[in-house]
């Protein structure tokens, strides 16, 4: 389960009230992505995101991302965040790494790590 019961309540809340048939997905996230524009360059020490999936999960103190470090990905070099064991840690649990979330199971069992 991704999210707690009363995280499910809430989201249940908020869509028995049709707020969706007042906006469109894409309205809301222009309207947040003008809200963040205009702070950006303020001191902060929380980043992430309130509108991804796993909500408050996806707040980490700003040392977490710091300036990023190169890792290679298949073909390819990424730049992720600087304490990135931290950060999948907080998203996905301790065990990230070895085991794929009920919720995430792929089909590719080449694709898995472990």
């Amino acid at each position: 389960m991704i999210h707690s019961p009363r995280k499910q309540k809430i989201i249940r809340f908020i869509k028995n009230l049709g707020v969706q048939k007042f906006y469109t997905q894409n309205q809301v996230y222009e309207r947040l992505d003008k809200i963040y524009t205009a702070r950006e360059g303020q001191k902060k020490a929380w980043s992430g995101t309130i509108t991804g999936s796993l909500f408050d999960k996806e707040l980490f103190p700003k040392a977490v991302f710091g300036n990023g470090v190169y890792l290679q990905f298949e073909d390819i070099r990424v730049l992720v965040p600087a304490e990135f064991d931290s950060y999948l840690k907080q998203l996905y649990g301790e065990n990230y790494a070895n085991e794929e979330p009920n919720n995430k199971k792929s089909h590719l069992k080449s694709k898995r790590i472990g």
